[in-house]
């Protein structure tokens, strides 16, 4: 609820801005942990650059397209990302794209490379919304409900609702990919084919999302009564289920 943290001089430090760096920091340290333990490390860092840089102008490009009448009024605002205002499927699949082209490129196992870091793409989701939750986006709608929080009127969200008790959606959102970094990490244990931990990202993540949009109250909807982030849930979740399917009836084809 505090979307300016301090000042240094003239400088002022943004929750969100400097939670995204945080999450991806450790993020890319523990990915890279985890790719060392693998024999894969040598490109690591560049790969985990390239789609930080990559993913935030993807997220951000959908999201002012998105709201595209205000940024055709506001064009200099397009670029102040540090105060909120992204989409995660539009970095995602940004990133997604990039990253397969970059694996592919340097002649790194995609799928195998993908099972290693997807883990702490939910981790670095997680604590990036804490930041959201310090800047008032990402906002839910009224409730009645006891853990329902009143925003501050200078906040996104105090400024949509003064006064009034909604759903915290960010902390939804911290809880809930936290729970998907567990169990991804679980199932890494357990793994009987290359793909499976991202199919099952895929699968986890849209679940959650698709139904934590129906509290949110700051994405408008554009198709039967659904959000842009619940249409791409949908494709992605169908698209988790067939590819994880066929990747586990591939593996029981090879063992047989």
């Amino acid at each position: 609820m505090h979307s300016i943290l301090f000042k240094i001089g003239s400088v002022a430090i943004y929750s969100y801005g400097l939670m995204v760096a945080i999450a991806f920091l450790i993020s890319i340290y523990l990915a890279s942990r985890s790719i060392v333990g693998a024999g894969n490390d040598e490109k690591i860092m560049d790969i985990g650059l390239v789609l930080l840089i990559l993913g935030i102008v993807g997220a951000r490009l959908l999201y002012v397209l998105t709201e595209i009448e205000y940024y055709r009024a506001n064009l200099l605002e397009i670029v102040m990302i540090w105060k909120g205002g992204l989409i995660f499927y539009g970095g995602f699949i940004t990133a997604f794209v990039c990253g397969w082209v970059f694996l592919k490129r340097h002649k790194m196992p995609v799928l195998k490379t993908c099972d290693h870091l997807i883990p702490y793409l939910a981790l670095g989701q997680a604590i990036g919304r804490i930041g959201c939750f310090l800047n008032g986006c990402c906002f839910g709608k009224p409730t009645n409900l006891p853990w329902g929080m009143i925003f501050p009127v200078g906040s996104i969200a105090g400024g949509a609702y003064p006064g009034i008790h909604i759903h915290p959606t960010q902390l939804y959102s911290v809880y809930t990919n936290f729970l998907i970094f567990a169990i991804l990490l679980l199932f890494k244990n357990w793994k009987k084919f290359d793909g499976q931990i991202l199919y099952l990202y895929l699968i986890l993540y849209s679940v959650s999302r698709f139904f934590i949009e129906f509290l949110r109250a700051d994405n408008p909807q554009i198709l039967l009564g659904l959000t842009i982030s619940q249409v791409i849930c949908v494709v992605l979740f169908l698209t988790g289920v067939v590819v994880y399917i066929r990747g586990f009836f591939s593996f029981i084809w090879r063992k047989g």
